[in-house]
């Protein structure tokens, strides 16, 4: 099965890019009169404006890439022929678990700001452009990557922040 991804220069989308060919398209100008030509290919959507920060910064563009771009971008995939389509979530969805709670899968959700939320979003656009063939479609809500070039305000960016801070001590 031939697999194509969106979002190959992100951080997760950098250590597939070997693997998967490119799916190239810029979100916020996709119609929702895309036709794609999928036949028998996977598309992993990891395209997106990432962490709170610069969701924050532009929520116009952010809400037409992360939403209307994902809803038009799920529908064009379902129109086709692919095999599967596999929207990379977040963990941001779900309800902060208790002090002696584990975060699963089986939390409730309760988005933490914009951009839980706007992913949160896609997850319902995306299950309803796929509601009569759910079999071809995944939702893969990722937990932290700690990829140190990530945007700041998300894990990986500040633990690599803090770890060449020198001013600061560890108790």
């Amino acid at each position: 099965m031939n697999v194509l991804a969106t979002g190959v220069s992100g951080t997760i989308g950098r250590q597939l890019r070997s693997r998967v060919g490119e799916l190239s398209l810029r979100l916020d100008e996709v119609s929702d009169q895309l036709t794609l030509d999928l036949n028998g290919v996977a598309v992993i959507h990891l395209a997106g404006i990432v962490g709170e920060p610069r969701v924050k910064a532009n929520l116009h563009q952010s809400r037409r890439v992360n939403i209307l771009g994902t809803r038009n971008l799920a529908h064009a995939v379902a129109r086709s022929s692919a095999k599967k389509f596999v929207y990379v979530s977040t963990s941001h969805v779900y309800e902060l678990p208790t002090k002696f709670e584990r975060l699963s899968e089986n939390a409730p959700v309760l988005p933490r700001g914009h951009y839980a939320l706007q992913k949160l979003l896609g997850e319902e656009l995306v299950s309803e452009a796929f509601l009569n063939f759910p079999e071809r479609l995944v939702i893969a809500r990722v937990f932290s990557v700690l990829d140190s070039s990530q945007p700041p305000g998300t894990l990986g960016h500040t633990i690599t922040q803090l770890a060449s801070d020198t001013s600061r001590t560890l108790a």
